[in-house]
């Protein structure tokens, strides 16, 4: 295993993962302690599988990978519903 699968992602991490985004997302996601791996497994999902959103949160093995597609989740309605309104 090595050490991006092992440690928890530090705020540089996440931004250089998601680019950008708000200091609430970031603090929030490092919360977590997800790994790098861990991030970009649930920005994959989220950007390459929006129309399975249920099924995601139904099956995800992994409590972390769960939580930070989630808060991306969350972030990519509040963003919509801002430009829409």
């Amino acid at each position: 295993m090595t050490d991006t699968e092992k440690h928890p992602a530090t705020a540089h991490d996440i931004i250089s993962i998601l680019g950008p985004i708000d200091e609430e997302t970031v603090t929030a996601i490092g919360h977590i302690r997800a790994t790098r791996v861990e991030i970009q497994r649930a920005k994959a999902w989220l950007d390459d599988c929006a129309p399975v959103d249920s099924y995601l949160r139904k099956n995800v093995a992994n409590i972390r990978i769960q939580r930070v597609y989630d808060i991306l989740a969350d972030e990519r309605d509040r963003y919509e519903t801002d430009e829409a309104g």
